[in-house]
Formats: C-alpha cells, sequence, structure tokens
C-alpha cells in the first residue's frame, strides 16, 4: 500500500511539472503567439511587398508619380526610410501606430484620411500587414 501511495504522488508531482510553462517561448506583448525574436529583413520581407503591389506604379508612388505627395522612388531603403507625404512621415521607427505606412495597408478607413493602401489589386494580406508593423516597430532598420 505504501509504494502505491508513493507512486501516486510521485507520477501527481510529474504531472505537475510537465504542466508548467516556464520552459515556453517568450510571445509578444500583445500576448500573442509569434516570438518577438523573429527579425523581419527589409531587403527580403518588406521591399517586395512595396514592389509587387503596384505601389510604385507609374501612377501612383514611383518614378514621376507622387500620389498624397509621396514618392517612394524604386523602393531603396533611403528612398523608403525618409520618405513624406501629405500625410507625414510614411516610416516613423519603432512606431508602427504613427506611421503613414503601416495605417494606410492596415485600416478600411485609414485614420489618416484617404483611402486604404493599395488602391489597386486588393489590401495585403495579413501576414504582409503583420510583417510591415514587425519591421516598423523593430525599428525599421536596413537589414
Amino acid at each position: 500500500m505504501k509504494k502505491l501511495t508513493f507512486l501516486f504522488l510521485l507520477c501527481s508531482f510529474l504531472l505537475l511539472i510537465g504542466c508548467s510553462d516556464e520552459g515556453s517561448a517568450p510571445t509578444g506583448s500583445s500576448g500573442g503567439t509569434n516570438p518577438v525574436d523573429t527579425i523581419v529583413n527589409f531587403a527580403t520581407d518588406v521591399r517586395p511587398i512595396i514592389q509587387s503591389n503596384g505601389c510604385l506604379g507609374g501612377s501612383c508612388h514611383g518614378g514621376s508619380a507622387s500620389n498624397g505627395g509621396l514618392n517612394l522612388g524604386s523602393a531603396e531603403y533611403s528612398e523608403i526610410i525618409s520618405a513624406n507625404g501629405t500625410n507625414g512621415a510614411f516610416v516613423v521607427a519603432n512606431s508602427s501606430a504613427t506611421s503613414t505606412f503601416y495605417i494606410k495597408v492596415s485600416q478600411d478607413t485609414p485614420s489618416i484620411g484617404g483611402s486604404r493602401m493599395p488602391l489597386t489589386g486588393g489590401a495585403l494580406s495579413a501576414g504582409q500587414i503583420e510583417m510591415i508593423k514587425d519591421w516598423i516597430d523593430q525599428g525599421a532598420l536596413n537589414n
């Protein structure tokens, strides 16, 4: 009987230890499941979003076009990070909430006015929008 009680207590103890979450990966500040150490890369993650969604088209924000006072040139890092339009800075490092780029791609009726971007081809995917947000909030680095 003592062996059975000891075995029961031992199993209960091991079960409690196994249910602990002390060793789990860190999560974002919003309580999400994305690890905070996932680094978003400008060259391979963000720039292709800008290039492939019509943003640099002749009538939008590339070449000689500057809708909303915003010209992104050929989407080089220096052009993106220093761009200013009618609504202010395109990217405010560490602050997606005040970056025109994030506001315009993430809101159906942007709080700063105008329309959701891009105008043609439909909205960006949730993954693309989250990538832009993470890149800005990580400091909008040229990595």
